[in-house]
């Protein structure tokens, strides 16, 4: 009997090393990129605060980060993955991350908001909402930033 348990011990303690080995690797490039980002947007938009960030891919991948920069103005910095111009947006000029999911809920009711990503859209800053319906498919809402509109909808994917 005690030589069950303690099998039975060293397996469940096996799986669960291995499965946080795999989640661990599997999201170390993800990290690389998260660091790339805040160096770059150091250097280039003067943030001294990151404090989240975004991977958005659409027909272009962008790392954004949001943070304030030297003079404490709260901004979006993305950093585009083929190497293309930084651009930089003042937080104050648009909607925040919170405003956009507030948008979304209360014009479609999703059953849960999944995920909230900041990117572009053929040169236009959104707010992406995902969304997960009451019979668990995606919905994907894109917001400009500027002004909250409704940019494009995938709904029920």
């Amino acid at each position: 009997m005690k030589k069950i348990i303690t099998t039975s011990l060293i397996t469940i303690v096996t799986i669960v090393c291995l499965v946080g080995a795999f989640f661990f690797y599997a999201s170390t490039p993800v990290r690389k990129e998260r660091k790339e980002a805040i160096q770059l947007a150091e250097k280039y938009a003067d943030m001294n605060k990151p404090e989240r960030f975004y991977l958005f891919t659409r027909d272009q991948t962008y790392y954004t980060i949001a943070g304030e920069n030297k003079k404490r103005q709260e901004i979006l910095v993305s950093i585009p993955k083929d190497g293309d111009t930084i651009k930089v947006v003042d937080q104050k000029d648009g909607i925040t991350e919170k405003q956009a999911q507030e948008i979304v809920q209360k014009k479609y009711h999703p059953y849960k908001i999944e995920n909230i990503n900041f990117g572009y859209i053929k040169g236009i800053p959104v707010w992406e909402v995902t969304t997960m319906n009451k019979d668990h498919t995606l919905s994907y809402y894109s917001l400009r930033f500027r002004n909250g509109s409704i940019y494009n909808k995938i709904t029920n994917f």
